[in-house]
């Protein structure tokens, strides 16, 4: 069954830089965002892609494995993307 990833944009603070966060259903995880060396959407996707790869490090029960699809959107809010997991 599939399942969705999405990521926001964090803003800087006085402690930390720009961020991308991804969540799902059962994790996330956090990246900092330089955009001086990838695109919006390509920081995005990282960061969708460490999430994945945090979760494939610690398979569910049945030892599934989990893949990012090369179909992903804006989310209508314009707030960030999603990406689905198979």
């Amino acid at each position: 069954m599939p399942h969705a990833i999405i990521t926001k944009f964090l803003g800087p603070t006085d402690r930390k830089r720009s961020r991308i966060k991804a969540t799902c259903w059962r994790d996330s995880a956090t990246i900092h965002y330089d955009h001086t060396r990838c695109s919006s959407h390509g920081a995005h996707r990282a960061a969708a892609e460490a999430l994945m790869d945090k979760i494939n490090k610690d398979p569910d029960s049945l030892g599934s494995r989990w893949k990012l699809l090369d179909e992903n959107g804006s989310l209508p809010d314009g707030s960030g993307y999603a990406f689905i997991l198979v």
